[in-house]
């Protein structure tokens, strides 16, 4: 396409620019460009067919297909935050089609846990989303462009406090969960246990197991599996088992503990689980007020 192309507006075939389609009613045209992010001056001419015309130049740009806004770098879909800290992370934006658009951030789910600076791109918790109150949510934010309508992105992820992602302990499984003679061993799987076995506590329906170390060979920030022996006295069915790290890595409080939620993954066998009778006497007596004895094993 040249430069500069003219284009006649009048009753019959019209010849304009490369592409062009004129309509002779409303006096529109029509034109797909055959180049891309160039600039061209258009004359239309105007006329009457008794010698009477009239025209117009004007500028046509055309510009390169629309592009989306990005978020820049694309952000991570999980974040961990410091116990006491309300910043989440600051997010970036890019507009590829270039100008001055006017970015702007908003939060479109989520808003309960956090907010988002409207042009700093900056996520924080809202007021009173301690660590106490807040372990872990998931927010979803959105950027927009002023460049053209509708030009959007969005980024969804999900946080938590040190508290819930590194420090505190993860049980995954037990074994042997059924059947477990009081005082054998027992295996526990999960994450977050630490590298000192000799800060790890193990409770067993609020009973002690003793002798507590890693199965393998420690190495890395977190060691597993661990096993202890299981209470001696220990009874009944479904206890519920708990695993507890007390050392110095948050270095705010160095005497905090943390504890595993409870696993419900030890049954005991018929000497600690199962309440056996072996007799009762008398068998047969009035229907109320008289004294039986039961005798058996497991009470």
């Amino acid at each position: 396409v040249s430069s500069t192309q003219s284009v006649a507006i009048a009753p019959g075939p019209c010849t304009g620019f490369t592409g062009s389609t004129t309509d002779y009613l409303d006096g529109c045209i029509y034109w797909t460009p055959t180049a891309v992010t160039a600039s061209f001056t258009v004359t239309v001419y105007v006329s009457d067919g008794n010698n009477a015309a009239v025209s117009g130049t004007f500028n046509l740009r055309a510009l390169a297909a629309l592009q989306y806004v990005y978020f820049n770098p694309t952000p991570a879909v999980a974040l961990s935050i410091e116990d006491d800290a309300t910043s989440i992370t600051t997010l970036s934006s890019t507009d590829p089609n270039g100008g001055s658009p006017t970015i702007t951030y908003s939060v479109t789910a989520g808003s309960t846990y956090a907010s988002v600076g409207a042009s700093t791109g900056a996520v924080t918790l809202n007021t009173g989303s301690s660590t106490s109150q807040l372990l872990s949510g998931s927010v979803t934010v959105q950027v927009s462009s002023t460049s053209f309508t509708s030009n959007t992105a969005t980024a969804t992820f999900s946080f938590c406090h040190l508290f819930k992602c590194r420090y505190q302990p993860i049980i995954t499984g037990i074994t042997p969960s059924t059947s477990v003679t009081p005082g054998s061993s027992i295996t526990i799987t999960g994450d977050n246990f630490g590298i000192d076995a000799n800060v790890i506590s193990v409770t067993v329906n609020g009973l002690v197991c003793t002798s507590v170390a890693f199965v393998n060979t420690c190495s890395g920030t977190s060691c597993s599996p661990i096993s202890c022996n299981s209470p001696s006295n220990g009874a009944g069915n479904d206890n519920p088992v708990i695993v507890a790290v007390n050392d110095a890595r948050d270095a705010t409080d160095m005497t905090k503990t943390y504890r595993s939620k409870s696993y419900v993954g030890v049954s005991y066998t018929a000497s600690g689980a199962v309440t056996t009778i072996a007799s009762i006497s008398p068998l047969t007596g009035p229907l109320s007020g008289a004294r039986i004895l039961v005798k058996g094993s497991g009470f």
